[in-house]
C-alpha cells in the first residue's frame, strides 16, 4: 500500500527531473578548479574531525546540555539556552544551533548519550511498577492517607491481573527514515543534485550573486530547445488553421 509520503516524494522527483531536463549549467575552468579546491578542503577537515573526535563542550554548552536533559519535556530549548546564560534576544537561534548536528555535533552527541541513559531510568516494567506502588502505599499508610493506600492497592491488583478491563489501544507506527537516503533517491545522481541546488538558489535568491558560480551560465538544454521549437511550430499551425476557418466562415455568410 502506497503512503502519502511516497506520492509526495515521487511527485517531487518528477518535478525536479523536469527542471533539470530543461536547463544546463556551463561552468568555466575557474569554477571547476574552485569546486575541486573546496571539496579538497572539506575532505581534509572531515578526515581531521573524524580522527580527533568531537570537540569538548564549553562551559555554557555543558550547562545547556545539563539543563536540557534534566528538564527534558518541561522546558523549551530556548528557555534552556536562556537558563544556561545565553542572551534572551538570540536564545531561540542559539538553541537551534546547539541542537543542529551539522553545526554542533559534539553538543548533539552528548545530549543523545545522556538521554539514552535517562531512558533506561524512565523505562517501566512490571517489577518496577509494583515496587513503586508498594513504596507509595506504605508511605501513605504511615501518613494516614488511606485514600491513596486504597488506590495503590487497586493499581497493584490491576498489575497483578486481579481485574479484567476491556480497552482499545490505537497505535501508530513511526518508522525511522534516513533523510540523506530520501534526498539521494529524489535526485538520482550527484550531477542532478548539484544542478538542482544551483537552480533553486537562483530562484530563491535572484538578487544575490554566487561566489562559487560567478562564472557559470544557465542555458536551456537541447531537449528543452527542441520542445520550445516544436511548441512554436504547433502554435503557428493552429493560428494558420484558425485564420483559414475564419476566412471560410466569412465566405459562407
Amino acid at each position: 500500500m502506497k503512503k502519502p509520503t511516497d506520492d509526495f516524494l515521487s511527485g517531487h522527483k518528477r518535478l525536479q527531473k523536469d527542471m533539470n531536463d530543461q536547463f544546463v549549467i556551463k561552468k568555466s575552468q575557474k569554477t571547476k578548479d574552485k569546486e575541486k579546491e573546496i571539496l579538497k578542503q572539506y575532505r581534509e577537515l572531515k578526515a581531521e574531525r573524524e580522527k580527533t573526535g568531537p570537540a569538548p563542550l564549553t562551559s555554557m554548552q555543558e550547562k545547556f546540555v545539563s539543563i536540557y536533559c534534566s528538564r527534558y519535556g518541561e522546558k523549551s530549548a530556548t528557555q534552556c539556552a536562556i537558563d544556561a546564560g545565553f542572551g534572551a534576544a538570540g536564545a531561540h537561534t542559539r538553541a537551534s544551533e546547539l541542537l543542529n548536528p551539522q553545526k554542533n555535533p559534539n553538543v548533539v552527541l552528548e545530549i543523545q548519550n545522556r538521554l539514552a541513559m535517562l531512558r533506561e531510568q524512565w523505562d517501566i516494567d512490571r517489577d518496577k511498577h509494583l515496587a513503586m506502588l508498594t513504596k507509595i502505599r506504605d508511605e501513605a499508610r504511615i501518613k494516614g492517607q488511606y485514600g491513596v493506600v486504597a488506590k495503590c492497592e487497586e493499581l497493584r491488583g490491576k498489575v497483578g491481573g486481579l481485574y479484567i478491563e476491556k480497552s482499545m489501544v490505537l497505535s501508530k507506527e513511526i518508522k525511522d527514515t534516513n533523510e540523506d537516503q530520501q534526498i539521494k533517491e529524489l535526485y538520482g545522481s550527484r550531477a542532478d543534485f548539484e544542478k538542482a541546488m544551483y537552480l533553486m538558489a537562483e530562484d530563491m535568491f535572484p538578487e544575490e550573486k554566487s561566489d562559487l558560480y560567478e562564472d557559470a551560465e544557465i542555458e536551456l538544454s537541447e531537449k528543452e530547445k527542441e520542445r520550445i521549437k516544436g511548441q512554436e511550430e504547433l502554435d503557428r499551425y493552429n493560428a494558420k488553421r484558425k485564420a483559414e476557418r475564419e476566412r471560410s466562415y466569412k465566405k459562407t455568410r
